[in-house]
């Protein structure tokens, strides 16, 4: 979020809107519940631990490939294409993509850890999310005031993160 202030694409007194926008599962669980509620009738695959409408989540994609391979094929994709490990191109590591004097694209921030990573980032999805450490974290870049709204923000997403994440995907072995 800090990239984005420096970039000028949000303004200081956007970041905390955005910050709070981006911590709540509420619309998530709002959408998937109304999709999960207008099927003509609830969808059950083949496979007897399908429900639909798919839910992904970041910690079992990164540790457990077998299921976004499971993904690739309920929609139609080939999981041979999928990748774990790629090569990152050494402009992107010095500089980054610019596209106007000085300023990285929005596109560049949004993707910097992706274009400057070389495999999937499994320290990025923990098994288990300590959020007083994850605290600390957040007063380091943000400062004491944004990190304590932070938190607040994502406890208060707890429940629909725990709601979302007992109809997510999985595989008998994940």
């Amino acid at each position: 979020m800090r990239e984005l202030e420096k970039e000028e694409f949000a303004q200081t007194h956007e970041i905390c809107p955005l910050m709070e926008l981006n911590a709540t599962l509420r619309w998530s669980r709002l959408l998937y519940d109304w999709c999960y509620q207008h099927q003509e009738e609830p969808i059950k695959g083949c496979d007897r631990d399908i429900q639909y409408p798919l839910v992904l989540d970041a910690q079992d994609i990164a540790h457990h490939p077998a299921v976004l391979a499971k993904y690739c094929k309920l929609i139609g994709l080939n999981p041979v294409h999928l990748k774990w490990e790629w090569n990152v191109p050494d402009q992107k590591i010095q500089k980054g993509v610019e596209d106007r004097i000085g300023h990285k694209s929005p596109e560049a921030v949004m993707k910097f850890t992706l274009d400057n990573s070389s495999h999937v980032l499994k320290d990025k999805t923990p098994a288990i999310v300590d959020i007083g450490l994850e605290r600390k974290g957040w007063d380091r870049e943000f400062g004491i005031s944004i990190g304590e709204q932070m938190e607040k923000w994502v406890r208060e997403a707890m429940p629909d993160y725990t709601y979302l994440r007992a109809k997510r995907l999985r595989v008998q072995d994940a």
